[in-house]
């Protein structure tokens, strides 16, 4: 079954939307860093290599770009899909061959690893096209490098180990992109409308953001906001897990609670 959720999805033109958009930013930015038409032998005095040049430390327009528009990038591509099929009545084609319970779980997972990528390959691709071009440069606190402060994110792995330092910050967009995108399909359920159910996680983005600042003292407010903490190397603390944790879970028990209740298929 999967295999035809996988086929599915490369048939659709919101694939290709979300990842030229993403590919086309992440790539811009990197050509346009000057840094990157420097030649090898000019790094020898140079401390500024591949980790201190990524998207993912240095928030430029670029970089803005994909924070504002990360909700609908994640959304857009399948989060949908469970509604169309109900519309088209082909779902009823597919419960003629798979358990509707089986059917949910796997829309589910292949919603929320597709969105996850979608997210997580612009990073790969401005990391690729910085390693093309760019020494990789262990990160070094002084000698002109821009040091993460203490309280900024896992400071200690970025200095000793970059690029699993790189791994971790792409692996936590990948599980908040398949995170707001279930809460799409979570919303389809209920909404026969799919300009509603992609609207509704950029609005619960945008909400958290604003909420986080007038529940927690504004100094670490933006600790709380995934607008701020996935796109900025900030600090953070434990709700950074639990929050993608809660909302997983409650979006996984309403799509598998309310599509084994809907009677329309």
């Amino acid at each position: 079954m999967i295999r035809i959720e996988i086929k599915r999805i490369f048939k659709r033109k919101s694939l290709y939307v979300a990842l030229l958009i993403g590919i086309v930013i992440a790539s811009l930015e990197a050509f346009s860093n000057n840094h990157i038409r420097l030649k090898s032998k000019d790094f020898i005095d140079f401390s500024n290599g591949v980790y201190n040049n990524l998207m993912l430390y240095n928030v430029g327009k670029y970089m803005r770009m994909l924070q504002i528009i990360f909700p609908l990038m994640v959304t857009i591509v399948f989060a949908d899909s469970y509604l169309e099929d109900v519309k088209s009545g082909f779902i009823k084609n597919m419960l003629t061959r798979y358990d509707k319970k089986k059917y949910l779980i796997n829309r589910f997972f292949v919603n929320f690893v597709i969105s996850g990528l979608i997210i997580s390959i612009p990073f790969i691709v401005n990391y690729l096209l910085y390693a093309s071009f760019i020494p990789s440069i262990e990160p070094k606190i002084f000698f002109s490098s821009p040091a993460l402060e203490a309280r900024n994110f896992l400071p200690r792995i970025y200095y000793k180990f970059p690029l699993l330092h790189v791994f971790i910050r792409i692996f936590l967009l990948f599980i908040y992109g398949g995170t707001f995108s279930s809460i799409a399909l979570a919303s389809s359920i209920y909404s026969r409308n799919k300009y509603v159910i992609t609207i509704i996680p950029f609005i619960v983005y945008m909400a958290m953001d604003v909420i986080a600042p007038m529940v927690f003292p504004m100094v670490s407010g933006y600790r709380y906001s995934p607008m701020m903490f996935l796109f900025n190397p900030t600090g953070y603390n434990h709700m950074f897990i639990a929050v993608p944790l809660i909302l997983i879970t409650a979006c996984f028990s309403i799509f598998i609670i309310g599509g084994m209740k809907n009677e329309l298929i």
